[in-house]
């Protein structure tokens, strides 16, 4: 018996985890080894991190008179 997904998981869901297989397993095939898998993994992560926080404004910046908002 297959096993049932879990609630709330779609099939983009379902498509997203592929891909990232797909990639795994291209990588493994090119001789990564599971730590340079892990490092590029870290490396996606430090780059959506990074745009993430480009893309929403921080709320303790410095006010148009150069003032501390946050207190």
């Amino acid at each position: 018996m297959e096993p049932r997904p879990r609630s709330g998981v779609s099939a983009l869901g379902n498509d997203r985890r592929s891909t990232v297989e797909g990639f795994i397993l291209q990588l493994r095939d090119n001789g990564y080894t599971a730590n340079q898998i892990i490092g590029v993994a870290n490396e996606i992560l430090d780059f959506v991190i990074k745009d993430l926080k480009q893309r929403v404004p921080s709320t303790t910046a410095p006010a148009d008179n150069g003032t501390h908002q946050g207190q």
